[in-house]
């Protein structure tokens, strides 16, 4: 679900006189039980098994379809740009500011980490390539928690605008780029992705590989479409539906020891 302004108030006649001017707008507000991108990523307790990972990056692709199809674009997005509800997978985009049917510019310094190569390096505007980098940006980071890009090159005391500009737009590497092993997971802080990564299938590994592969992260048009997306997400998911490997597991919070894949109690 795309939530956009149900109704706008008139337009701002001088925004330097702040007293005689009434801009803004009327939305729906986000429902209790949806948490933002950013708190499904970083809190510990949304533990999400590969299934429900699964559902919801389609739930995801299925919006920014929406999105496309309604030739409408996101301009810029950041981690409060999508909200999830855990238990029953549904997505809401929120971007009454960014979505928009031509590129706007704001004048905002927005995260380069979900910015395609090419808006960084200001070789292209915002358009149905560009989304595409994005959306397979948030797909691997939920499905592996990290960002496809930041391997040992993300690992300095202090990153700047200008290293984050080379990790993102200018000298981007897939952080398991099979023909480039600068960008490379790091055993400590990616150890994560590093157990998931070993025990995905390998046409969903190949498929990640060729979405971030250095030809497709510099050349926009060559990009996968979204349908390619969810076909993949859907032979994976068919795939953990009838799933069979024990081999991760996790512990419940009723201390039930549980296969990270389909979530099945593990019988010993």
């Amino acid at each position: 679900k795309i939530i956009l302004p149900e109704a706008i108030t008139k337009k701002p006649i001088d925004f330097s006189d702040i007293n005689n001017n009434c801009f803004g707008y009327v939305i729906e507000l986000i429902p209790r039980d949806f948490v933002s991108l950013f708190d499904c990523l970083s809190n510990r307790k949304y533990f999400l098994t590969m299934k429900k990972r699964l559902e919801i990056c389609l739930s995801i692709i299925n919006v920014f379809e929406v999105l496309q199809n309604s030739d409408l674009q996101i301009n810029y997005f950041d981690d409060s740009s999508i909200y999830i509800n855990i238990d029953s997978s549904e997505v809401l985009l929120f971007e009454p500011e960014k979505i928009s049917k031509t590129k706007q510019d704001f004048q905002i310094a927005y995260p380069q980490r979900y910015l395609a190569p090419e808006v960084i390096t200001n070789d292209a505007e915002s358009s149905v390539y560009t989304t595409r980098h994005t959306v397979a940006v948030i797909l691997f980071m939920l499905m592996f928690g990290t960002h496809p890009l930041e391997g040992e090159k993300r690992l300095v005391p202090c990153l700047t605008y200008k290293d984050e500009q080379n990790l993102y737009g200018y000298n981007p590497v897939f952080i398991a780029d099979p023909n480039d092993d600068c960008n490379r997971a790091n055993d400590y802080v990616h150890c994560e992705f590093i157990a998931l990564w070993e025990h995905v299938p390998e046409y969903f590994k190949q498929f990640f590989i060729d979405v971030f592969s250095s030809e497709r992260l510099h050349n926009p048009r060559k990009r996968l479409s979204l349908t390619s997306y969810r076909t993949a997400f859907d032979k994976f998911l068919n795939d953990v539906n009838n799933c069979n490997s024990k081999n991760l597991s996790y512990i419940d919070n009723n201390y039930v020891e549980r296969c990270v894949f389909c979530g099945e109690a593990i019988k010993k």
